[in-house]
């Protein structure tokens, strides 16, 4: 799918650059040989093949996709490229989009190789306070298997940023809470916080996993606000006829919001009674 869809991009690029040169501007040959070459190795290049000679290197170095072009060959080629080499290419493009994917993908190939001090140097560089969860994920992984790139206030927030949120994380995290929670470092406190905020969120999935670290009252509740989530119409019927009172104002709100979805008329009925 990746290939397919850099296929793609790189046929709009040539049909940009098609318009771009058809008005008259750059209507010289050289222009036009080079479109020529670009078409014949943009698939190479994906592949990571540099089929390129001396000719078609002429003519395509000043080309405006060469950047694109040595992008696509060395995000095929992450593993057996020179880190230097691709750092300079990568620091000379760098406002450009293809290489902005391309660091991006080679802070993934770092991680996921476990090269973590080089990770932390283009983390550090380049990521740093960017929110980019993952590779915040990452980072305190990187952490986690000795490198002290981060200092303790950092790891800190960074895991009350990741953590904090009403939904699941990147499952890039999943190793580092486990054992931030198995040490404490993600307390019950910071449970509880996510808990109601993921109910607040009506997440009740996730709420249900949190609860099962706390205690029973708490997994009750969470337990209630499913009840109401998965039978809003029953929640509704007992409460009109007041046989039940487990369930609060804001569960009955709730309730019959989810029922009004499905069957308006039959929710206007019941809370007319509740």
């Amino acid at each position: 799918m990746l290939h397919v869809a850099a296929r793609l991009v790189g046929i709009a690029f040539v049909a940009l650059i098609s318009l771009a040169t058809s008005n008259g501007h750059a209507s010289d040959d050289h222009i036009a040989n080079a479109r020529a070459a670009f078409v014949a190795v943009w698939p190479e290049a994906l592949e990571g093949r540099w089929p390129l000679d001396a000719k078609q290197r002429q003519l395509l170095k000043d080309y405006p996709l060469w950047p694109d072009l040595r992008a696509a060959y060395f995000s095929a080629r992450l593993a057996d490229t020179d880190p230097e080499a691709l750092e300079a290419f990568m620091a000379k493009y760098d406002d450009l989009a293809p290489i902005r994917r391309l660091r991006y993908r080679y802070a993934e190939y770092l991680a996921r190789t476990r090269q973590w001090s080089a990770y932390m140097a283009n983390y550090q560089q380049h990521y740093k306070n960017t929110a980019l969860d993952r590779l915040d994920c990452h980072a305190l992984n990187a952490t986690r298997a000795g490198d002290n790139g981060l200092d303790a206030p950092a790891i800190h927030e960074l895991t009350q940023r990741l953590w904090r949120v009403p939904h699941s994380q990147d499952d890039a995290c999943d190793a580092t809470f486990a054992e931030f929670l198995k040490q404490g470092r993600i307390d019950s406190d910071d449970v509880r916080a996510r808990l109601e905020l993921a109910v607040d969120a009506r997440n009740f999935g996730l709420a249900g996993y949190l609860a099962g670290m706390l205690d029973q009252s708490t997994r009750d509740a969470v337990s209630r606000w499913r009840d109401v989530a998965n039978n809003p119409k029953r929640v509704l019927q007992q409460a009109a006829a007041r046989a039940s009172e487990k369930h609060s104002a804001e569960h009955l709100l709730y309730a019959a919001n989810r029922l009004a979805i499905r069957d308006a008329p039959a929710t206007a009925d019941l809370w007319r009674s509740v």
